[in-house]
């Protein structure tokens, strides 16, 4: 973030999500050219978007009910292909 008597300002970004998430970030000449500046600032700016999303949209604990779906739908579905490579094998064995 910049600070105030660093020198002119050489690219700066708001960010404001929703009434209490604001980022103001800006960069001067400290860091050299403009590319290291506006890397920077994207820097800044990712890390404020992965906390915002991280606070609002992970879920704390994910409910067993759903973690016991997923695990029976990949049981039924190795059973399925299990019947097509079956079923290929006994094709394969009638040609001989």
């Amino acid at each position: 973030m910049g600070v105030e008597g660093e020198g002119p300002t050489v690219a700066s970004a708001v960010i404001v999500l929703g009434t209490e998430d604001r980022l103001s970030a800006s960069v001067g000449q400290e860091c050299g050219k403009l590319s290291a500046a506006l890397v920077q600032l994207k820097g800044e700016c990712m890390k404020f978007l992965g906390d915002y999303l991280i606070r609002k949209n992970t879920p704390l604990e994910e409910p067993d009910e759903v973690l016991e779906e997923s695990l029976s739908d990949d049981e039924d579905d190795g059973d399925l292909l299990g019947d097509v490579a079956g079923k290929k094998d006994n094709k394969s064995k009638a040609r001989n």
